[in-house]
């Protein structure tokens, strides 16, 4: 649809036709909220969230096309991850809603710049049994590391119980033993990390 043109103009550089294409879907979604929010609450819940996606894309617009030094771009980036991120907390566990929202996020947030997120989304595709989206969502933490005693000393501790999770869901429960078992022995992360290691070794073993 038009969105997802928008998406792909801003994608190419393309800001100005962008905002036009904008335009026309937002005036689109709010005759369809209107329409939409006596009759169906799920479609005019997706309609309001794909509202918020044409807002978001907006503000990337803005993003691109301002000419700061780098410590400035860098500021603008975080303020924005920090209220996406806000935003995000609080839309409904729907995959498809928000592997939309993180492709608006991703133009100016690189996934690795926003692990919190993306381990997020693929905790809600894992109980969704919707594994292969899980496993890509994390690759994109890995930084390339695929090897699973490894990834005590490579990856961020969160995303090394989650991929570690992520094994034990789909059934490859030994690998995902041994790389609990090795992450407990390294003494990885803070206390919060060590005590959720524990925990799941104890669920598992017992």
């Amino acid at each position: 649809g038009s969105f997802c043109r928008g998406l792909l103009m801003v994608h190419e550089g393309r800001y100005e036709e962008a905002k036009n294409v904008l335009d026309a879907c937002r005036g689109f979604l709010h005759t369809e909220v209107s329409a939409l929010v006596g009759e169906s609450f799920e479609r005019a819940y997706k309609a309001v969230v794909k509202a918020q996606q044409v807002a978001e894309l907006e503000e990337v617009i803005m993003f691109k096309k301002s000419f700061d030094d780098p410590i400035e771009g860098h500021r603008k980036r975080e303020h924005l991850r920090a209220m996406w991120s806000e935003r995000l907390s609080g839309i409904e566990c729907d995959i498809e809603v928000w592997q939309g929202v993180l492709a608006v996020h991703s133009l100016v947030v690189t996934p690795q710049d926003n692990t919190a997120a993306w381990l997020k989304f693929a905790s809600h595709c894992r109980k969704q049994k919707r594994f292969n989206l899980s496993e890509k969502a994390l690759r994109t933490q890995l930084r390339g590391c695929t090897n699973i005693h490894e990834m005590t000393t490579q990856v961020e501790p969160n995303v090394a119980l989650a991929w570690f999770k992520h094994l034990w869901t789909v059934g490859e429960k030994e690998q995902a033993l041994a790389g609990m078992q090795s992450f407990a022995r390294a003494g990885c992360g803070n206390n919060q990390a060590k005590a959720r290691c524990h925990l799941r070794l104890g669920e598992w073993v017992w």
